[in-house]
């Protein structure tokens, strides 16, 4: 569609338009917008150009015909165009839709929102929004538009006051993603809580078991008949394999070669498809398992594992960690132990970053392999026996 592009448009320029024959021409009279000759008509266009959810976004907006709209209205509509998208909000769905969507509830647009978003999310980051968005019930009956700062900031503070501040952090966080689709959308003409902040910044972690510490508890933990088999046998891989938890428990038996020690994990926090190569103790602990619900390898949940976690560090007289914490541990005694780094990096799924992501295209899964089973080795000579022995040497006892 040819486009002939001038200053300003005239009245003279306009009626000639009407006049003309070819029919698509279009005709440019500045700041984006058209006119553009119809067979029968002439109808004003404005080229939006708006970055969105999805990424960048190109599309016409008719406004209008003329001379029923004549040029200066025309102007003055396509000023009212440009200030929507200045303040981020999409023309062609705010008006397309205004009438159908403004007034909705925040009950409404936050099951629209979680349509979408829940198909790009990992079931743990699920539970976790589930988790901080039941504080918002008291909004879910009131027109979004009507929702003021004020009444976003009453459930932090309150959420803050319980004691949990990473929870209002998340809170907060997950409510400004919601109302900045609901302005994409056009749920609400202003996004009135885009700058609120919750003067919160996390801890950053530096716990990990030190040799002595890792001896006390596993030493403690796999003979340990009133833990249930598969809680035991999961904290222990854990730590050898270094996954994250709800990685761990997302393995399935129709993902795990016993025979190869191959074992893929569907999706990490950064990689689909991780594969690694178990050590040989985890071959025979794993054969331990009986459970096949669901076709997992373990039949508790990653909530459940973090519960047992901390219980048995309190019981074992430990200083209390998480499960998180037994990555570190395992990439700071093997750093100390002089094992490349690169290789360490790789076995806890991190995305491989600078100037090794440019020129590093193996996944290192062979060496990955030997650090793991160097990794229980090393386990079993801090113990003084076996692990696998300790752990067959116990009563069993299933999980609840």
């Amino acid at each position: 569609m040819p486009k002939f592009k001038t200053n300003q448009l005239t009245i003279k320029a306009l009626n000639e338009l009407q006049k003309d024959g070819i029919s698509g021409k279009m005709i440019l009279d500045g700041n984006n917008l058209y006119i553009r000759k119809n067979s029968t008509t002439a109808t004003w266009y404005y080229r939006v150009t708006f970055f969105g959810n999805t990424g960048l976004k190109r599309s016409w907006l008719a406004i209008g015909n003329y001379p029923q709209m004549t040029l200066q209205a025309a102007r003055e509509e396509a000023e009212k165009i440009r200030e929507l998208v200045n303040k981020g909000i999409n023309p062609i769905t705010l008006l397309s839709n205004n009438t159908d969507r403004v007034g909705k509830t925040f009950a409404y647009v936050l099951n629209e929102y979680q349509a979408g978003y829940f198909k790009t999310i990992k079931s743990n980051t699920k539970k976790n929004f589930i988790n901080a968005m039941r504080y918002a019930l008291p909004l879910h009956g009131i027109n979004m538009e009507t929702i003021s700062e004020f009444d976003i900031l009453d459930i932090v503070s309150q959420i803050r006051k319980a004691g949990t501040d990473s929870v209002a952090n998340s809170f907060l966080q997950y409510v400004k993603r919601l109302f900045s689709y609901a302005r994409n959308e056009g749920y609400i003409l202003d996004n009135k809580i885009r700058d609120l902040k919750c003067n919160y910044s996390p801890k950053q972690r530096s716990r990990y078991l030190q040799p002595k510490e890792l001896k006390q508890l596993l030493s403690s933990l796999l003979p340990d008949s009133s833990i249930p088999l598969d809680i035991r046998i999961g904290i222990y891989s854990l730590l050898i394999l270094m996954l994250r938890r709800s990685e761990l428990v997302d393995i399935k038996w129709c993902n795990i070669d016993l025979k190869s020690g191959r074992v893929m994990v569907e999706r990490t926090k950064t990689i689909e498809n991780f594969t690694l190569i178990i050590p040989t103790q985890l071959k025979k602990l794993w054969l331990l398992l009986n459970s096949r619900e669901n076709n997992k390898l373990f039949s508790f949940s990653d909530n459940t594992l973090y519960r047992y976690i901390v219980e048995v560090a309190a019981k074992y007289q430990i200083k209390r960690f998480i499960p998180h914490d037994l990555r570190r541990t395992a990439m700071s005694l093997l750093a100390e132990q002089g094992y490349d780094y690169l290789v360490i990096d790789s076995a806890l799924a991190h995305t491989i970053k600078g100037v090794n992501k440019s020129y590093l295209k193996s996944n290192l899964l062979h060496k990955r392999a030997e650090l793991q089973q160097s990794w229980a080795n090393y386990i079993d000579k801090l113990l003084g026996k076996p692990v696998v022995e300790m752990v067959k040497n116990s009563e069993v006892k299933p999980a609840n």
